[in-house]
């Protein structure tokens, strides 16, 4: 009896599946082609990339605001207007950075939890994240593309 269930459930998923007028073998036949591919494998290795050069700026927007606080009295009463406009604008640009390899972090992530994409990020990491330490870490593993996240 349970098998039958089965072959009924199957068999109502298939019917399913042909009566969408051959929307899902379209939808199959460009996601599986050779250049959709590629074109999915240069995207996340490029994002990949950018991601790497946006944090490394990130990076040194952090440390050029340790550098000049370096430079200035502990205290910071006695810092000059100059040196706190100076101080604002690093932390600033350091913010803004910040904010953009987030974003970029966050479009990545989206991308690589789409089971169809997953197939092309061969090589190249599944989840990107910022540790305890706010310092981005790179999860390299063979995506599960049949299973639940």
């Amino acid at each position: 009896m349970k098998k039958f269930r089965l072959f009924i459930l199957a068999a109502a998923a298939l019917a399913i599946v042909g009566c969408d007028g051959g929307l899902s073998q379209d939808v199959y036949h460009k996601t599986m082609t050779a250049e959709n591919a590629i074109d999915n494998y240069e995207y996340f290795k490029t994002q990949e990339r950018a991601i790497r050069a946006k944090y490394q700026d990130e990076v040194i927007a952090t440390e050029a605001v340790t550098r000049y606080k370096a430079m200035l009295p502990q205290d910071m009463s006695q810092w000059a207007s100059a040196d706190r406009f100076e101080v604002q604008r690093l932390e600033t640009i350091k913010d803004g950075i910040k904010y953009t390899v987030n974003s970029m972090v966050a479009e990545y992530e989206a991308k690589a939890s789409m089971k169809h994409k997953a197939l092309f990020q061969n090589n190249l990491p599944t989840n990107i994240f910022r540790g305890t330490n706010q310092v981005l870490e790179f999860k390299y593993s063979m995506p599960n593309v049949m299973g639940s996240n």
